[in-house]
């Protein structure tokens, strides 16, 4: 099974049945995709390791030709040694079974490599869709919790009650910020019936005074 497919069974069907068996669907899901992150990061790692592997099969493979065409020049410039030029051509031989294998080799590692990156290109887009469909969800649950407050406070019946004190209390601090004293109907009562009285009384002294004046 590929690296793809086994990131994506087991990650997938482990998500389904950890959503329906807890509450915390926020939590199961993040811990998902960070083992899926976990997962991606180790195939990161074995890709480099296969591409180097990849280009040490490729060296092999070169010097393999090199060395190939090096003996059949040995060979043709042994002219007067027939044993010494036959030798060459063996060791060409050898050299060409090898190159066969090394590019038998080469191609499955390539065809190998390949499937490897693309089986983690779709492991990383599963991984791009599902965190994108958990933000999605944490948006749509941040929504539906908003609405509900919402509903909940136009149903309760202390809601005007507690906005109008707030709108009273918000607007007697605003009075004394400007300077200005709440009306108090039972205080100004008062305050106009001592002036009054006061006044009165005054009025009193003048007279008393104006009698005195005239004897």
């Amino acid at each position: 099974m590929s690296i793809f497919k086994r990131i994506s069974t087991t990650m997938v069907a482990r998500l389904d049945r950890l959503v329906g068996a807890f509450e915390n669907h926020d939590a199961v899901v993040e811990a998902t995709l960070a083992e899926m992150r976990q997962s991606l990061a180790k195939a990161r790692v074995y890709q480099a390791r296969v591409r180097r592997d990849g280009e040490k099969l490729g060296e092999q493979l070169a010097a393999a030709r090199d060395e190939e065409r090096a003996w059949a020049e040995r060979a043709r410039a042994a002219t007067d040694d027939e044993s010494l030029a036959l030798e060459c051509l063996r060791r060409r031989r050898v050299c060409r079974e090898r190159i066969g294998q090394l590019e038998k080799a080469l191609t499955s590692h390539t065809s190998t490599e390949e499937k490897l990156a693309g089986d983690i290109r779709r492991a990383e887009q599963q991984l791009a869709r599902l965190s994108e469909q958990r933000n999605l969800m944490r948006s749509r649950e941040s929504t539906a919790e908003a609405l509900n407050v919402a509903s909940r406070a136009e149903a309760s019946p202390d809601i005007d009650a507690a906005f109008e004190r707030w709108a009273i209390r918000v607007t007697e601090a605003e009075m004394i910020a400007d300077g200005v004293v709440p009306e108090d109907a039972l205080r100004d009562r008062f305050e106009a019936e001592e002036d009054l009285h006061a006044l009165r009384e005054e009025l009193a002294q003048l007279r008393q005074e104006g009698v005195r004046d005239e004897h």
